[in-house]
């Protein structure tokens, strides 16, 4: 605007304030650490659907159980899932090669990464039909144990080793899902036409168990970027299960950086008193933010065989139930409690216990998730509670719900006022700060995830010179105390019914 005015008229002007809003979408990224027969190792990959897992990591019927946990995560409605490879084992040696001939010294191939699914590979090399300087490479994937459909292949024309040449070898293979250049010739040369089977095998590694698991799996690290919400820990490959110190360091890491560890039922779990047992002395190991980190389900689930349809495996019950709380967190919002009649699993066919109404009432006292086959022979989840909600927990935290709901908020809240850092500690910037937290606390009020029918009886946020002292202004920090009235499960419903009788005589 101008300084002075010698026209009469209307002058107008444009403030510029700094409006910042608070914005975190609830997600239910699920990480599934595990074995799977193909794909990068140790580099976490972020996928949608079951036919981007396939893609990058084989097929869902693969024999490894990590694979059948993805399957189900997604058939239960589950949408993102970080999948992170664990190889047990030296990968390079692991590795299928392919050796080629060329004038100029051997052209070597590896498979594009680690396991014995490379050594279905196939390669065609023949010379260009126009250009005799040039050669055309085939890579084909030829597994029986595959449908033609899932089976890749691809075509490379017009190739040369000269590096060079935007047409090289080098370049063209660079993005390819199948192959990797180990050794190339210094000079150009034509490689040797043929078609050429692996002269060096791969092989799937060692098994995994508990310490290959929690050892190598770098998504319990603080250095990981990767984020995730949920986490599903694959079943150990001897059968032993997971000891209660390594449970305890999954669940120290998970309270430590808000996420939420699905743990299915221990081999040892066979009877409802060594349910009991175990659950108790796995509560007594843990502090009450890591139990409340923690959601344990109980039975394991019988599904079919991925090799052979006609026969059962048993699995934890984690990756269906993490799609199902990923469907209720779409459907519902993260406040509503994953369990009830809604939650039919699909994908199961039986559980390995038989769950009575009674010992799911045992369970629950004990803060454990019971499952169980509904009137209408479907098998449902019939518990909400983290591993600190046992009867005689007076935990803010029994419930899944409302632990993750104020994961949320405290995430959205780290995450949005991060603007506040070397601002000036005032009112001016306290008021900033409230304004933009209360904004996100109503939006959340008037999606249903508070209790209270008004906003003042369902949240508040308080950042003022009663919350950040002169001491605090002094050592530069800013505290904001944020409260709201969790939405809990109503798990127990009781119908008062009066039934008129009929009158007797006249």
């Amino acid at each position: 605007m101008p300084d002075d005015y010698r026209t009469p008229g209307i002058y107008t002007s444009e403030a510029s304030t700094r409006t910042r809003s608070l914005q975190r979408k609830a997600t239910t990224v699920t990480a599934f650490p595990g074995r799977y027969c193909k794909g990068p190792i140790g580099e976490p990959v972020l996928v949608k659907t079951i036919e981007e897992f396939e893609e990058t990591f084989g097929s869902s019927g693969s024999r490894y159980t990590a694979s059948t946990m993805v399957r189900l995560f997604f058939e239960n409605g589950g949408r993102q899932a970080l999948i992170y490879r664990l190889f047990q084992g030296d990968p390079l040696q692991n590795t299928a090669r392919f050796d080629i001939p060329s004038a100029a010294g051997p052209l070597v191939f590896r498979a594009r990464n680690a396991g014995g699914w490379g050594n279905h590979l196939r390669i065609g090399i023949k010379p260009h039909p126009v250009d005799a300087n040039h050669f055309n490479l085939g890579v084909d994937e030829q597994n029986d144990a595959l449908l033609p459909a899932d089976q890749e292949s691809e075509l490379y024309e017009r190739l040369t080793l000269d590096d060079l040449s935007p047409n090289s070898l080098r370049t063209r293979l660079r993005h390819s899902r199948l192959l990797a250049i180990e050794n190339c010739p210094d000079q150009p040369a034509q490689p040797a036409k043929g078609i050429y089977e692996p002269t060096a095998k791969g092989d799937d590694g060692g098994a995994l168990n508990e310490a290959e698991i929690i050892a190598d799996n770098d998504l319990l690290t603080v250095q990981s970027t990767a984020f995730f919400d949920i986490l599903c820990l694959p079943d150990a490959e001897n059968g032993g299960g997971f000891s209660n110190p390594s449970i305890k360091q999954v669940a120290k890491f998970c309270a430590n950086h808000k996420r939420i560890f699905l743990m299915g039922s221990h081999p040892a779990w066979t009877t409802p008193l060594s349910v009991s047992t175990g659950i108790r002395n796995l509560q007594k190991l843990l502090t009450a933010d890591e139990r409340s980190a923690v959601a344990v389900y109980y039975p394991n689930l019988k599904v079919a065989a991925p090799l052979d349809m006609r026969k059962e495996i048993v699995l934890s019950p984690v990756g269906a139930v993490a799609g199902i709380m990923a469907h209720s967190c779409r459907s519902n919002g993260i406040w509503k409690a994953p369990a009830g009649v809604e939650t039919a699993i699909k994908g199961c066919q039986g559980l390995t216990v038989p769950v009575s109404d009674s010992e799911i009432e045992s369970l629950a006292a004990l803060g454990v998730n019971g499952l169980k086959q509904s009137p209408s022979h479907q098998y449902i989840v019939m518990g909400a509670r983290t591993l600190d909600g046992s009867s005689q927990s007076a935990s803010s935290y029994k419930y899944l719900s409302v632990k993750r709901m104020a994961d949320y908020i405290e995430l959205a809240a780290t995450e949005g006022c991060s603007w506040a850092v070397f601002e000036p500690n005032n009112e001016a910037t306290w008021a900033a700060m409230r304004a933009q937290l209360t904004a996100f606390m109503e939006t959340q009020f008037r999606a249903g995830a508070f209790a209270g029918l008004s906003p003042q009886g369902s949240y508040f946020v308080r950042c003022d010179a009663n919350t950040t002292t002169v001491a605090d202004r002094r050592s530069g920090i800013i505290r904001v105390n944020i409260g709201f009235a969790p939405v809990r499960p109503s798990e127990f419903v009781t119908l008062n019914l009066i039934l008129p009788a009929q009158s007797v005589g006249p």
